[in-house]
């Protein structure tokens, strides 16, 4: 089966620029799935986007759309839809008007019946004759989606749509709209600095360092079996022992005294609590390893936090508080962790 998005050998400078922000993408998008472009600031990953949408010019390389290269097209050319940071609604629309801005030639009765059908979809039905300044920023992120649908392009891109909202909506918004898209049927690219927004939404992630894809796959592939420290530490929380295995906050059982005796593949060592955080439905601690565990030193890791560097990790769990600061620990994990390669 062809894919709704093809990526090969993808570069791109600015202006004079000698370094290129992109280096050598390639990337696949299956038909019909949700693809999150991840990465730190400055990575690239807003610049990929323009340049599938043909915002920006590609130095080398090809962009494929739906089976047909599009590499040299202007953005009207290219069946893309665009959900950017800010919903940018058009003040002088009403909501019904904003999303049949993209469908204006079609014919009237054909475009009040896609833009009733796409209002259903997002669930801004009751919203149709208000203007921007009159819907919220959840609302007006979901107008912004359904004008992109309108036109029923081949692939819609999501520039950090969720960056200006706060943290509860984020969340449920993420969701509806990762559910809008995949009812739809539409392929799609968000663009994120989110690891939870990337994880939790996309049927593939791709982690951007540097103008360069550091790694690929499936959420769970790359977080379970990272290629790199860096990849390891940038997708969340964990700890790199000395011979390479990745240790995360949620592998850790904590005890107050001496474990009982287990299967030998668990891996145990004291620890004192150097710090707790409560987060409604779960807590985490920060640990200072006594003795039992060795991390890898710095100097062969690809990246490394203050906690890190400090000899410090993390161990989460479900619930209240157990422990408290200064608290004496034993904590075991399993020993079949998975290993990145040290420098």
């Amino acid at each position: 089966m062809t894919p709704d998005l093809s990526v090969r050998g993808l570069s791109a400078t600015y202006g004079r620029r000698s370094t290129p922000v992109l280096r050598e993408i390639s990337l696949d998008l299956p038909d019909g799935e949700l693809l999150a472009v991840l990465g730190p600031s400055g990575c690239g990953k807003t610049t990929l986007l323009r340049v599938i949408a043909g915002l920006l010019p590609a130095t080398s390389g090809t962009v494929s759309l739906a089976g047909r290269e599009v590499t040299a097209l202007a953005p009207e050319k290219r069946r893309v839809g665009l959900v950017p940071q800010e919903a940018a609604l058009f003040p002088h629309l009403t909501i019904a008007d904003n999303i049949a801005f993209g469908i204006r030639h079609v014919p009237a009765a054909r475009r009040r019946a896609r833009v009733a059908e796409l209002m259903e979809l997002v669930d801004v039905t009751a919203l149709a004759d208000r203007r921007s300044s009159q819907v919220s920023g959840g609302q007006a992120q979901r107008v912004a989606l359904a004008r992109a649908l309108a036109p029923a392009p081949d692939l819609v891109l999501l520039d950090e749509p969720f960056a200006a909202l706060d943290a509860a909506l984020r969340t449920r918004l993420r969701r509806d709209v990762a559910a809008i898209l995949r009812e739809a049927g539409t392929a799609a690219v968000i663009v994120t600095h989110d690891q939870d927004e990337a994880l939790s939404m996309a049927d593939l992630v791709a982690v951007l360092r540097a103008g360069e894809v550091a790694q690929s796959g499936s959420p769970a592939e790359l977080y379970a079996h990272p290629t790199h420290a860096w990849v390891a530490n940038f997708l969340g929380t964990c700890a790199i022992l000395e011979d390479g295995r990745v240790l995360r906050p949620e592998q850790i059982t904590l005890t107050p005294a001496a474990p009982a005796v287990g299967p030998a593949a668990r891996l145990s060592f004291d620890a004192e609590v150097v710090h707790v955080e409560f987060f409604g439905h779960s807590t985490l601690y920060q640990l200072r390893p006594a003795r039992g565990l060795r991390l890898a030193p710095q100097d062969r890791l690809g990246a490394a936090t203050e906690d890190t560097r400090a000899g410090l990790l993390f161990a989460r769990e479900l619930g209240s508080p157990r422990f408290t600061s200064g608290q004496a620990v034993v904590a075991s994990v399993a020993a079949d962790l998975p290993a990145v390669p040290l420098g």
